[in-house]
C-alpha cells in the first residue's frame, strides 16, 4: 500500500467534503480546523462554519487533551493511514459539553497551505443506541456491531478510467482498481446492477449526488454489501468526473436479513400454530391474532373487538381478572373461558395469558389459547363409559353372588315340588302344598331371568361381534325397560322376521334399551293409556331395520340438529348427561350401520336403527351338548364330585343326584385337586369357576399335569360374568359347561352325558 501522502486539490477537498456521509475535518500542521463539513457542525452541536479556524483540541473532553495532545506530536512525528476501527475508544465533546463516542480516520495530505491531516469522524452514538435496541427486540440476534470501513473511489468520465483508495483495495481484496466499467459491472450483484445503472444515470443528468446500497463481488469470491455515496464533478483539468466514498455494510445487513428472516420464521409459525396466539390491550380489545376461532372468518374479522364480546358474563369477569393481573403484576395467568355460537354451540379454551414488555412497560398481554372442546367431550364419555363399566362389574359381582343360591333355592324348589305327591295325607292340602311351591318356583325363575338380563348387560364391552338373532339381542332390553315404560305408555313390540346380524348382542342391546328409556322420557306422566312406545323390526334389502316410536312431545327442528352433540340435552338439570344418544350412535357406526331419527311436534318421534345383515352360513353348527344329551338312554349309576365355595350349593346339588348317584362335595380347589391327583376317579366332575384362591382354571391346569383323563371329566360351573382369562381358557378347551341357575332336568342330563 501506498504510504506516500496524497496531494489535493482545495476544490477537490471541498466536494470531498460535501459528498461524505460522515464529519469531515481538514487539520493543518499547527492542530487548527482548516475545513469542515455540515456534518462535522451538526456533530459537535455547533454553527455551520464555526469549527473553521477553532483548535483541534477544543473538541476533544478536557480529561482527555494531555493525551491527545500527546498523540497529535507523535503522529506530526510520523504522518500515517489509520482507518476506520483502529481507534474505538476515541471521545468528542459537543458544543453542551456532553461527550459523545467516535470513530475517526486520519489519513496525512498536503494542501495549498502545507501539510495537513483529513480526519473523517463518524459520531457512533445512534448506531449504539440502534445496537442496543436490536438485543432487546431480537433475543435470537446475536449483537453485530462491527465498524466498517470507508473507502474513496474516481471515475473518469471521459476515459472510463477508475481511480481507488487503498481502503476501498483492501475492502475488495483488490491490487487494483477495475480497468472498465464492464468490468466493474460484471462483478455487481445481477439483481443491483440495474439500481445501480438507474441511479448513476440520474445523478449525471440532474447533476445531484446519489445514495444506493449494492452488492459487489469480493476477490474470494463472496459478496459484500457496501453502500456508497456518490456525486458529479469536475477535475482540475475540465474532466467529467464521478466520486463516491464506500462504507462496507456487509454486517450490518446481514443482521437485518437474519432478524427479517427470524421475523418471518416467528411469524409463519404463529400464523400455522394450532393455538389462537392473540394480543390484547387492558380492556381486552384484539390487537392481533393468528387466525380466527370460527370457519368462515378471518383474523380481521377479530382485530379491533373486545374479546369479552365472544364470552359469557361469567367468563368476562375471568378474562378481565387475568388481564389485570398481567398488566399490573406481571403475572402469567390461566382461564377456561367458554365461548357459545350463534347456533347454541359452546366452545371451550385453555387459555394463558402473560404480559409483553417493551422499554420495561407492559405493553399488551399474548394470549395463547387452545380449543378443547373435543378433549371435553372424549374425557366426559370416557368418563360416563367408566361409570357404565363400573355398572356393568357391579351387575356381574350381583349375578354371582346370587346365582349360587338361587341354583340352590331352584333345585329344592325342584325337588319339593317333585316329591310333594309321594307324601301321604290330605290330598286336599298336598296339592295346596304344591301349588305353593309351584309359584315359588315360578317366582324364582323370574329372578333367574333378570339375573341373566344383568350379566348380558355387564358383558356390553367384553363380547366380540358375532351372528347374532335380533329378537334374541332385544329381549333382554325389553324386559329390563318395561317397568319404566309402563309408567307413561303401553310397550308395543312387533318383532318381525329377521336375518341375523353381526354386532356384539350386548351393545346392541344398550342401544335399544337407551331409546327405550329416552322414549319413555319424552312422554308425559299420568296418561300411560294415551300413549305408546313401539318396538318393530324387519328386513330391508340387505339390512336389517328396528324402529322404536313413542307418541310423545316430539322435537323441534333445531333440537334435531344437536340431538348427537355430546352433552346435549333436553332433560331436567341433573336427569341427563347428553351423552347417551352420542355413545348410542358411535356404538351402531362401530358396528356398521346408522342411528336416525324422525320427529314431529306435539305427535312423537321415531329412532330408527339400520344394520347390515350377517352374512348367510354354509350349515348349521353341529348340536349341542344339550341336545346330545336329551337323547341319551337311561343313566347307570355314577360318582360325581362337586367342587364350590358355596355349601347350600353343594347341598342342594347333592340331594339331586344322590338318589341315582354317588356324590362328594369339597368347598375349595386345592382339596379337589388334591382328591384328584391323588388317585381318586370320579365320573364327573362339576366344578365352579369363580372360587377364592384355586379356583376352577387353577383345578383343571393342575389336574391336566398329574391326572389328564380325570381333565377331560370336569363340567365347568359359572355363575357371574368371565373375565378375558376365563374366555380365552373356555375357549381353548372342550370341556362342558353349565351356567347357574338351572333345573334338576338340565343338571341330571350333563351327568347322565358321562355315564
Amino acid at each position: 500500500m501506498n504510504k506516500k501522502p496524497v496531494a489535493l486539490a482545495s476544490d477537490d477537498v471541498d466536494l470531498l467534503l460535501d459528498a461524505s456521509p460522515d464529519a469531515l475535518l481538514l487539520v493543518d500542521a499547527g492542530a487548527v480546523i482548516q475545513a469542515a463539513n455540515a456534518q462535522a457542525d451538526e456533530i459537535f452541536g455547533v454553527p455551520p462554519g464555526a469549527l473553521v479556524g477553532r483548535p483541534i483540541h477544543d473538541l476533544v473532553p478536557p480529561t482527555r487533551r494531555a493525551q491527545h495532545q500527546e498523540q497529535m506530536r507523535a503522529y506530526a512525528d510520523n504522518p500515517h493511514l489509520r482507518r476506520m476501527g483502529q481507534c474505538l475508544n476515541c471521545m468528542g465533546v459537543r458544543a453542551d459539553g456532553s461527550v459523545i463516542p467516535l470513530d475517526i480516520y486520519l489519513r496525512p495530505c498536503v494542501t495549498a497551505g502545507g501539510p495537513a491531516t483529513l480526519a473523517a469522524v463518524r459520531d457512533l452514538t445512534d448506531r449504539h443506541r440502534m445496537e442496543e435496541a436490536l438485543r432487546t427486540s431480537e433475543e435470537r440476534l446475536r449483537q453485530s456491531a462491527v465498524l466498517a470501513k470507508l473507502g474513496s473511489w474516481e471515475l473518469d468520465l471521459a476515459t472510463d478510467a477508475r481511480t481507488y483508495s487503498p481502503e476501498l483495495l483492501d475492502l475488495l481484496g483488490l491490487t487494483a482498481p477495475h480497468a472498465t466499467s464492464d468490468a466493474f459491472m460484471q462483478d455487481v450483484h445481477p439483481e443491483d446492477r440495474a439500481a445501480l445503472q438507474s441511479a448513476t444515470s440520474a445523478a449525471m443528468a440532474k447533476g445531484e449526488p446519489y445514495r444506493t446500497r449494492l452488492r459487489l463481488r469480493h476477490a474470494d469470491g463472496s459478496w459484500r454489501w457496501l453502500e456508497t455515496s456518490a456525486a458529479p464533478s469536475t477535475g482540475a483539468d475540465g474532466r467529467a468526473m464521478l466520486r463516491g466514498i464506500v462504507q462496507d455494510v456487509t454486517d450490518r445487513v446481514t443482521a437485518e436479513l437474519a432478524a427479517e428472516r427470524a421475523r418471518a420464521h416467528w411469524e409463519a409459525i404463529v400464523r400455522q400454530s394450532p393455538d389462537f396466539i392473540a394480543t390484547l390491550d387492558r380492556q381486552g380489545m384484539i390487537l392481533s391474532v393468528n387466525r380466527a376461532s370460527r370457519p368462515g372468518l378471518q383474523p380481521a374479522d377479530l382485530e379491533g373487538h373486545s374479546v369479552t364480546e365472544f364470552l359469557g358474563e361469567e367468563c368476562r369477569e375471568q378474562v378481565m381478572a387475568a388481564l389485570t393481573a398481567v398488566f399490573d403484576r406481571r403475572e402469567i395467568t390461566s382461564v377456561d373461558p367458554v365461548r357459545e355460537y350463534p347456533d347454541g354451540t359452546k366452545a371451550y379454551f385453555q387459555t394463558q395469558l402473560g404480559p409483553v414488555v417493551e422499554g420495561g412497560q407492559v405493553v399488551a398481554a399474548v394470549a395463547s389459547s387452545r380449543e378443547v372442546t373435543e378433549r371435553r367431550n372424549l374425557e366426559a364419555q370416557i368418563a360416563m363409559t367408566d361409570r357404565l363399566a363400573s355398572v356393568g362389574m357391579l351387575a356381574a359381582g350381583v349375578a354371582h353372588e346370587v346365582n349360587s343360591p338361587l341354583a340352590a333355592l331352584l333345585c329344592n324348589l325342584d325337588l319339593a315340588a317333585a316329591e310333594v305327591g309321594s307324601l301321604g295325607g290330605n290330598p286336599a292340602a298336598l296339592a295346596e302344598h304344591r301349588e305353593k311351591l309351584v309359584d315359588a318356583r315360578e317366582a324364582a325363575r323370574t329372578i333367574r331371568t333378570v339375573v341373566s338380563d344383568l350379566r348380558t348387560f355387564s358383558r356390553a364391552g367384553t363380547q366380540p361381534h358375532e351372528a347374532v338373532e335380533l329378537a334374541q339381542a332385544l329381549e333382554p332390553a325389553l324386559r329390563m325397560a318395561a317397568h319404566q315404560v309402563r309408567q307413561r305408555a303401553r310397550l308395543v313390540a312387533t318383532l318381525g322376521p329377521t336375518p341375523p346380524v353381526k354386532a356384539n348382542p350386548s351393545k346392541l342391546g344398550q342401544v335399544v334399551l337407551n331409546l327405550l328409556l329416552n322414549a319413555s322420557q319424552a312422554i308425559p306422566a299420568g296418561c300411560a293409556d294415551a300413549h305408546e312406545v313401539r318396538v318393530t323390526t324387519r328386513a330391508q334389502a340387505d339390512d336389517v331395520v328396528v324402529e322404536v316410536t313413542d307418541t310423545g312431545a316430539g322435537m323441534t327442528p333445531e333440537t334435531l340438529k344437536r340431538l348427537f352433540t355430546p352433552f346435549f340435552t333436553t332433560k331436567p338439570e341433573g336427569e341427563g348427561t347428553g351423552l347417551g344418544l352420542v355413545i348410542s350412535q358411535r356404538i351402531v357406526n362401530e358396528l356398521g350401520g346408522r342411528l336416525t331419527v324422525e320427529s314431529v311436534v306435539g305427535k312423537g318421534s321415531t329412532f330408527r336403527l339400520t344394520l347390515p345383515a350377517a352374512p348367510r352360513r354354509a350349515s348349521a353348527d353341529a348340536g349341542t351338548v344339550e341336545a346330545e344329551v336329551a337323547t341319551a338312554g337311561m343313566p347307570r349309576r355314577a360318582r360325581v364330585l362337586v367342587v364350590d365355595d358355596d355349601p347350600l350349593f353343594t347341598r342342594a346339588v347333592a340331594r339331586i343326584l344322590e338318589p341315582t348317584h354317588e356324590v362328594v362335595a369339597v368347598h375349595s380347589g386345592r382339596s379337589a385337586v388334591e382328591l384328584l391327583t391323588g388317585g381318586a376317579q370320579f365320573d364327573v366332575v362339576l366344578c365352579d369357576l369363580a372360587m377364592p384362591g384355586c379356583n376352577g382354571l387353577a383345578v383343571y391346569r393342575a389336574v391336566s399335569e398329574r391326572a389328564p383323563a380325570m381333565a377331560q371329566r370336569i363340567v365347568f360351573v359359572s355363575g357371574g360374568v368371565l373375565g378375558a382369562e376365563a374366555r380365552d381358557f373356555l375357549e381353548s378347551v372342550t370341556n362342558a359347561r353349565v351356567a347357574k341357575p338351572f333345573d334338576v332336568g338340565a343338571l341330571r342330563a350333563v351327568v347322565a352325558s358321562f355315564t
